[in-house]
């Protein structure tokens, strides 16, 4: 049996999501929870955001796509946990 904890599927597609300028996002957790925000920058851990003035650094863990995820985002988050099972 493994020790590590399976991910869950939408844990998998909030780091797998790579977004872009001018996208809209929803805050999960924090003072901003539930404010909708346009990304300034991104990185493959970070974003920042327009509305900010100092532009603060997020982690992409704690931001989704304002619509939420596609279906088509979650069935590849799926398949990444699902190998990384493989690999435990």
């Amino acid at each position: 049996m493994s020790a590590q904890k399976r991910p869950s599927l939408i844990v998998m597609a909030r780091q797998l999501r790579g977004y872009k300028q001018g996208d809209k996002v929803r805050i999960l957790r924090g003072a901003l929870a539930g404010h909708v925000y346009t990304i300034h920058q991104s990185s493959n851990d970070w974003v920042t955001f327009k509305e900010t003035r100092s532009r603060e650094v997020m982690s992409k863990g704690n931001v989704e796509p304002e619509s939420g995820f596609s279906e088509q985002e979650l069935i590849e988050a799926g398949r990444v946990v699902e190998k990384m099972q493989k690999k435990a």
